[in-house]
């Protein structure tokens, strides 16, 4: 990247720095402006910004264009370069924004001749959420960067490679959830504009009904931990999103169609509940062999809230979770539809990549076999979920 003009530079940071879902307000007041020392510092992460802004450039360009093939070759190199500096360097504390945000965006951008790894996944868990086991979080920073692990562990949890997992995984973020709750620093209207207004509670329960996903069928003792799961899923917050988006008027004009901040955060509190419920029923249903009773009535509901979020032009990558999980039961033509206007809403935040992957997995749950679809089954077949890049 040397051969790269100090403007040119500067243009790359900026752009990756827009792709940081939630991260990006401005130029001058960004998650970027307290990663400048160690930009300047490392090289290693000075050559991933770098690598990110050229291959979010080379997205508009043809895939057999030069720059799109040197931009591939400097974001590969950029991560083998972070990863092995990761390896052999202890990460002092100042470091952990710009590792975050990095491994973040690693997660959804790369190298497309690659299965997704949950490799920066491991990254996270291994060397940062113990970080906190030592050093609680003091300040707004560190409870950001604490919020933002257990999102990033908790969302690609049910589409990590299938391995033989710890038992003990499922309650890995336990601990870190009660030091969030615990913690006396705020994390003020960054909670709204990161998770609108989700906390890590609701992360967590994201986090075991995946685990229990990947587990599936389950035993007598995980059935249990489903029972207690589901007891913690209260039909209110479901209920609350529909009633909230039923009794919205819209009139047409512009200033009808904006959702308040608390209509963004009962609608994303509804959404995931509304997924969480989902699963809890079709987890059921693998194990008993016995077909699922209330799926199909919520995913009507939850495709019903997406098409209501499509109207408000209100969308967030914080979303796109449970609006995958309630898709994959859209039966009609019309519902598929909706499902599918709102991810391509999330392209450009959310990287071509990620957004490609998703639809993939929904056009195989689509797919009609002897009159029948695949649906949220599909969850059960790791080699495909695998494939799932968040």
């Amino acid at each position: 990247m040397k051969w790269l003009s100090e403007s040119h530079r500067w243009e790359m940071l900026q752009r990756a720095n827009r792709a940081i879902h939630g991260a990006y307000i401005d130029d001058h007041y960004s998650i970027l402006v307290p990663a400048f020392p160690t930009l300047v510092e490392s090289s290693s992460y000075t050559n991933a910004w770098l690598a990110l802004g050229a291959v979010l450039l080379a997205k508009h360009l043809p895939p057999d264009s030069q720059l799109a093939q040197v931009a591939i070759h400097c974001h590969t190199k950029a991560i083998h370069g972070l990863l092995e500096h990761l390896r052999v360097c202890k990460v002092p504390d100042q470091w952990a924004v710009s590792t975050l945000v990095l491994l973040h965006i690693f997660e959804r951008y790369g190298d497309t001749c690659q299965a997704p790894s949950d490799a920066h996944a491991k990254s996270i868990r291994t060397v940062f959420l113990q970080r906190y086991n030592e050093h609680p979080p003091s300040t707004t920073a560190q409870l950001l960067q604490l919020s933002s692990l257990i999102y990033r562990v908790a969302v690609i949890n049910m589409f990590r490679p299938l391995s033989n997992d710890d038992p003990a995984d499922y309650h890995c973020l336990d601990e870190h959830v009660a030091i969030w709750s615990s913690s006396r620093a705020s994390t003020g209207l960054w909670q709204h504009s990161l998770w609108i207004g989700l906390t890590p509670e609701v992360f967590n329960l994201m986090f075991k009904l995946s685990t229990l996903v990947r587990l599936a069928p389950l035993t007598e003792s995980w059935l249990s931990k489903l029972d207690q799961l589901e007891s913690e899923i209260s039909d209110r917050d479901i209920d609350l999103a529909l009633s909230s988006l039923a009794e919205r008027k819209d009139d047409g004009s512009k200033e009808s169609s904006i959702l308040s901040l608390a209509e963004q955060s009962d609608i994303a509190h509804g959404l995931y509940y509304c997924a969480f419920r989902i699963l809890v029923i079709r987890i059921r249903a693998f194990t008993s062999g016995h077909p699922d009773e209330g799926a199909q009535q919520l995913t009507y509901h939850g495709v019903q809230a997406l098409h209501k979020l499509i109207q408000a032009n209100f969308v967030s990558m914080t979303l796109l979770w449970p609006a995958l999980i309630i898709s994959l039961d859209a039966r009609k033509v019309e519902d598929q539809s909706i499902s599918t206007s709102f991810l391509s809403r999330l392209e450009s935040p959310g990287g071509a990549r990620s957004i490609a992957s998703v639809r993939r997995l929904l056009g195989v749950a689509w797919e009609l076999q002897d009159d029948n679809m695949l649906g949220s089954d599909v969850l059960f077949q790791h080699e495909l979920t695998a494939n799932v890049f968040l």
